[in-house]
């Protein structure tokens, strides 16, 4: 909105104008900031700006009230047990998959296995991974939105458009009137809702006593019910309170979360020092899962602390805010930094620039408030030993007098806004990106980026986000040589069996390429046993289904050579047992050339005759 205008004008405080309104303000100042929202809150309010945006959307969640709403205290009363611990920990980090999904499963209970990227997964599976072609971008299949998801995309989509209008209750009128997408979305958007909420008021009927929230829809329906009880009434479990705030969980738990992930990946990329600190620091926090080979369970990582962990989320936040600026509106006369601001004046704080991401200016002390006279904590990183240009997560870290390293977030940092009205989904934010950057650090390598696909452009909606993000990825997980050295020894030798079980073979089916990749690339000794199906094996198998048979083999069995040959070392040999069948040969030398002996092993024949399909 006014992005660089402060650096233009050189100064910390500007005057600008919104079409159709009087002046608004910005001011580019982490102490004053700071301090309007901290201590002068009761000079401000939301604003129209704010409240007209959500209300054409979502009208019953709190973020579209005032604080002196009469409906206020209750939309937020129904949603405060999704930030307390208790849920953060038992329904929120257990279900922690990635983004939508996160937010999926923890705000309506939705079963990890019909996930959006479990599905994702599925179809690349069965169209085949696409194969990169030297330095360019590998192009994947679409990805198969979630109808919700497109949903929320919309209703963001509207919300972005309505805050930079002239009027946006003029504008949600005329969209709703005129566009039949948004129509749709709140349709789909109650549906949804409804639908869970019904389940879990059905369930919690059926077992009053038993019943244990899982999801924060089961948590809200819990309290709407605890509400009426006291005040004798009863439960509105329908009620438009209930679906927006759900839809407001949703919104602000999926899209930031995106945002800031997007970015994480990049600086990963970018820095590799920072990056190789980030693992090291996990592998010794979690030495339990890094000996043994496993990744760290959800428990673990909500209840380790890991400074490093910590301070390279809060540098990401800061140098990246996933919002570009928090807006207020003057509830009476003011006066900041000298200036006499009239009632009614729109107030816009950027959450980065300068003090926070550049230098600031020096500013005379007789012109700040009061409050922020008396608070003169750090208020410029220029005035530190790290630089805010720079992107140091050690600048969140100090070393107490014992010698140990904790992590520190004091410093200028608005990435959150602050206040009453701050980020309310602030807890789950942390708790999402320490899930998800730990499981991306500990199972891959980041590697740099070729300098014609970087770029820093960023693209602004509700949320801030870099137009392309672009990664290059090494298999670096629990498996991978040389992080695991208790793992590499036990991989030293393996033994596969390929066989063909009853009369049809899934085609789809591969191993995960992160794994043949980690995992065969540790191998000094692989011996495979092969069974093709035949004509014997299978009674009363004509032969037009046998050859059906045999080419739905060869598919699979390619599939998996072609990855085994890509992650396998160079010089490694293959000794293939394969009873002499002249079409499996004929699929091993086509995908493995040069590399494998064919021969008979002891105990094959033994070891076929064990019932069920297994790795040793």
């Amino acid at each position: 909105m006014v992005g660089g205008t402060d650096e233009k004008h050189n100064s910390p405080i500007i005057q600008f104008f919104l079409p159709l309104s009087q002046p608004s303000i910005a001011i580019a100042d982490y102490r004053e900031s700071r301090d309007l929202l901290l201590r002068r809150g009761k000079e401000l309010i939301r604003g129209k700006l704010n409240t007209d945006t959500w209300t054409g959307l979502i009208p019953n969640h709190f973020i579209a009230m005032e604080d002196s709403h009469p409906r206020y205290k209750g939309a937020r009363s129904l949603v405060k047990d999704l930030m307390a611990p208790t849920f953060l920990h038992t329904v929120s980090a257990p279900s922690s998959h990635l983004t939508f999904d996160i937010m999926a499963a923890s705000a309506l209970g939705v079963d990890p296995k019909e996930s959006a990227t479990v599905k994702h997964i599925r179809k690349l599976q069965a169209t085949g991974l696409p194969r990169a072609s030297g330095p360019a971008p590998v192009k994947f299949p679409a990805w198969d939105t979630p109808e919700l998801l497109s949903a929320i995309f919309v209703i963001e989509d509207a919300a972005g458009k309505a805050i930079s209008s002239p009027n946006a209750t003029l504008f949600h009128w005329y969209n709703k009137l005129f566009n039949s997408e948004i129509r749709h979305a709140a349709k789909v958007k109650d549906a949804t809702l409804l639908a869970a909420i019904n389940d879990s008021s059905r369930r919690l009927a059926e077992n009053p006593t038993t019943f244990k929230p899982r999801s924060a829809v089961d948590y809200m329906v819990q309290r709407e019910l605890q509400a009426a009880q006291k005040a004798g009434t009863k439960p509105s479990f329908a009620s438009g309170e209930m679906s927006d705030g759900l839809i407001g969980y949703l919104i602000g738990g999926q899209d930031s979360t995106h945002s800031t992930l997007c970015f994480a990946a990049k600086r990963l990329s970018q820095y590799q020092d920072v990056q190789r600190k980030l693992r090291e620091a996990l592998h010794k926090a979690y030495p339990d899962a890094y000996e043994n080979g496993r990744l760290p369970t959800a428990d673990e990582i909500t209840k380790t602390q890991v400074p490093y962990v910590d301070a390279f989320i809060q540098e990401v936040l800061r140098a990246d805010p996933p919002s570009p600026a928090a807006a207020r509106e003057a509830a009476c006369d003011m006066q900041i930094l000298g200036h006499f601001i009239p009632k009614g004046t729109v107030i816009v704080l950027p959450l980065d620039g300068p003090t926070i991401q550049t230098k600031g200016w020096d500013i005379a002390g007789e012109l700040r408030s009061e409050s922020s006279a008396k608070h003169q904590d750090l208020g410029d990183w220029a005035h530190s030993e790290h630089p805010g240009e720079e992107f140091l997560p050690e600048r969140w870290l100090k070393t107490t007098e014992g010698g140990n390293e904790v992590y520190d977030n004091s410093g200028p940092f608005m990435s959150f806004s602050s206040g009453t009205r701050g980020c309310w989904g602030q807890r789950l934010a942390y708790l999402e990106l320490r899930l998800i950057t730990t499981l991306l650090v500990w199972n891959f390598q980041f590697d740099p980026i070729p300098a014609e696909m970087q770029d820093w452009d960023i693209y602004e909606e509700i949320f801030a986000k870099p137009t392309n993000t672009f990664v290059q990825l090494k298999g670096e997980g629990w498996l991978a040589q040389p992080y695991n050295p208790g793992m590499k020894g036990k991989l030293r030798k393996v033994m596969m069996e390929l066989r063909c079980k009853g009369t049809s073979y899934r085609p789809d089916f591969i191993m995960e390429p992160a794994i043949w990749d980690s995992a065969l690339g540790n191998l000094s000794d692989l011996k495979i046993i092969a069974q093709q199906p035949h004509r014997y094996a299978q009674p009363g198998i004509v032969r037009q289904n046998w050859e059906q048979l045999i080419t739905e083999w060869a598919a699979w069995l390619r599939r998996m050579l072609r990855y085994m040959n890509r992650a396998l070392p160079p010089e490694l040999k293959v000794i293939v047992d394969a009873n002499g069948e002249q079409e499996t040969h004929w699929v091993f030398h086509m995908e493995m050339p040069g590399r494998c002996v064919f021969q008979k092993l002891p105990w094959g024949d033994f070891i076929f005759d064990r019932e069920n399909f297994r790795y040793r």
